[in-house]
């Protein structure tokens, strides 16, 4: 049996039957078993992914183990800014049809590039990914989360929330890029590149927690070192790859609670 299936709702932060929870990256990985969890918990969930095929699956799946799982799958590709502006509306729209408001969004997906790549648009991949593109998914859908918290805190829920995956790999950079982030005079290294789009994840979570709207509440969740396609894309040869082969946590895994540092 599944150990989070034993908690009970009465400790979720927002009531399933009236919230709908927006995942990216939620066709693999970590974010596809957030997915599932909350789907079998009752939550509606609005699968944001770049490859639709694969989004259609992962919901075919849920479907299939929870047949009653209130399920839909938005094409979003973090890569493009006009790809996040057409999935905001989608989002919207795809809560409206699982029958509750938006009150949920976990900022999942991202890419550790092993070499260095541009987007279409002309920006440093990973930054674009992981936070960039996050950014301007929450900008556009923060009032409606802002409705949404005022609505369950009137049926006694608690507030929308903005949960932002992050990593210990924020540590790999001193900061985000912003004077040289293509690389025009400085050489590419893969772990400090990964590190500043993470590190922007870290900066972005904590000033949203500043400055978001009444009722919005935004997190930071670091998962651990998990073996998911993020690490698999880099290639058998490469340390960090090598190192969750072996100590690294399933997706599945990493759902679970995990004990607190030592002091």
């Amino acid at each position: 049996s599944d150990p989070l299936d034993e908690i009970p709702a009465s400790e979720y932060a927002l009531k399933p039957q009236i919230s709908t929870v927006a995942v990216t990256g939620a066709n693999d990985g970590i974010g596809r078993e957030a997915a599932r969890f909350l789907a079998n918990a009752g939550f509606g969930v609005v699968l944001c992914s770049r490859d639709v095929a694969k989004g259609e699956t992962a919901a075919a799946e849920i479907r299939s183990a929870s047949p009653d799982a209130r399920v839909r799958v938005v094409p979003l590709d973090l890569a493009s800014v006009a790809s996040v502006e057409a999935a905001a509306p989608l989002i919207l729209s795809a809560a409206d049809e699982l029958g509750s408001p938006l009150r949920g969004l976990i900022l999942n997906a991202g890419v550790w590039p092993g070499s260095q790549q541009t987007s279409t648009d002309g920006m440093e991949l990973a930054l674009q990914v992981c936070h960039i593109g996050h950014m301007q998914l929450t900008q556009r859908l923060l009032p409606n989360l802002q409705a949404a918290a005022a609505e369950a805190a009137a049926a006694g829920s608690a507030e929308a929330r903005v949960v932002t995956v992050s990593s210990s790999a924020h540590a790999f950079a001193d900061d985000v890029g912003t004077s040289d982030p293509l690389y025009a005079s400085t050489a590419f290294d893969t772990n400090r590149n990964y590190g500043r789009a993470k590190f922007a994840n870290m900066l972005f979570a904590q000033e949203l927690a500043k400055r978001a709207p009444s009722g919005v509440l935004s997190t930071a969740a670091h998962p651990g070192l998990v073996l998911t396609t993020l690490f698999k894309e880099l290639g058998p040869s490469y340390a960090a790859a090598s190192a969750a082969s072996v100590t690294g946590r399933s997706a599945v895994d990493d759902r679970l609670p995990r004990t607190p540092p030592l002091p």
